[in-house]
């Protein structure tokens, strides 16, 4: 975002600063400021003690946990109309404006590429329903008014300014816990003869989904010898990242990876090369939670050329990547929109 530009027009910094982008997954619920809560809800009678991870929040006269380990996931491709989907939305926006109690948020929101055209209008338009909420969040009441919604692709949406960072054609791959979401992105020339970066392609993969894999990985943790059997999926996630098992070695650990990890990247890469000409790359990134974890495996898989070796996303936490492109984006698009009013006024 261009700081003169800000300067120079302060009621736009306001708007500006009204955008959230929030990615409500199977797992965690993640915004482009930086939070991340897991997703699991249980509506209950009494609140208990919270943690790093949970809250206590009440909403529409109920009780919930949300961020309970034990608590419900929702992945349905139309979760937006659920109260789950809802509570995880405004338990983030709250959390997401540090010091705010009266907030006016403009979301960014996304889809899967896959469900996309069919969704994007029914997901605005719920959440746009919601208007004004009240929702108190560890003792805290917050008044939350929902200005606008924008609905973006998974794995399908880059900033003017990121996209400066890479070379194309390029291919976009988002590894996400219900979908594996892949887009191509190459120059083309518009009706003014101009080149212009457009999207060509994309593709969603939901037999491509990252969570039974983290399951495959949990049901093994739990199930070693020396193991207590009381892991759940943050713990496995930890013991991936960190690359350390409290109760083995990392030789075994690696071992346990290769065995479930080479064949999931095997088959998945398979399918993108069916689609995709990866011969004619010349960027690969990924994104996504799981992305640094697959990164070899997808390296040697895909066997491109050395100057499109596939690379993290950089510049940003991966698991975070969808929310902060949809953030840059956004605040892009009300940019122009701003500035293109002020132009007519002159």
């Amino acid at each position: 975002m261009n700081e003169e530009v800000l300067k120079k027009h302060p009621e736009l910094k306001k708007v500006i600063d009204t955008v959230l982008a929030v990615d409500v997954g199977n797992s965690y619920v993640k915004t482009n400021v930086g939070l991340s809560i897991p997703s699991r809800i249980s509506e209950v009678n009494r609140h208990g003690s919270v943690t790093a991870k949970t809250s206590n929040v009440i909403w529409n006269g109920k009780l919930y946990t949300v961020g309970s380990k034990n608590g419900k996931a929702n992945i349905e491709p139309t979760k937006y109309a659920s109260d789950h989907y809802k509570l995880c939305l405004l338990t983030s926006i709250a959390l997401s404006f540090k010091g705010k109690k009266d907030i006016s948020v403009r979301l960014a929101l996304g889809l899967p590429a896959e469900f996309y055209d069919i969704h994007f209008q029914p997901l605005k338009d719920e959440i746009l329903k919601m208007e004004k909420q009240q929702i108190t969040v560890n003792s805290v009441e917050y008044n939350i008014e929902i200005l606008d919604v924008q609905v973006f692709k998974q794995g399908g949406t880059l900033s003017s300014a990121r996209a400066k960072n890479y070379k194309f054609p390029m291919l976009m791959v988002d590894l996400g816990s219900v979908t594996l979401d892949v887009s191509f992105w190459r120059f083309v020339k518009d009706e003014f003869d101009n080149k212009v970066l457009n999207m060509t392609a994309a593709k969603s993969y939901a037999q491509y989904g990252f969570q039974p894999v983290m399951e495959d990985l949990l049901t093994r943790f739990n199930s070693a010898e020396g193991s207590d059997g009381n892991y759940d999926i943050t713990d496995a996630i930890e013991f991936l990242e960190e690359n350390y098992l409290p109760f083995s070695t990392e030789e075994e650990l690696k071992s346990v990876k290769d065995e479930i990890l080479m064949p999931y990247v095997s088959d998945f890469v398979s399918s993108i090369k069916s689609i995709f000409q990866l011969s004619a790359c010349e960027s690969i990134l990924l994104m996504g939670a799981p992305a640094h974890i697959l990164l070899p495996y997808v390296q040697a898989e895909m066997n491109v050329k050395p100057e499109a070796t596939p690379i993290v996303i950089e510049n940003v936490k991966a698991q975070h990547a969808n929310t902060v492109i949809f953030a840059e984006r956004y605040k892009e698009l009300l940019t122009l929109d701003y500035l293109e009013k002020v132009k007519g006024a002159e």
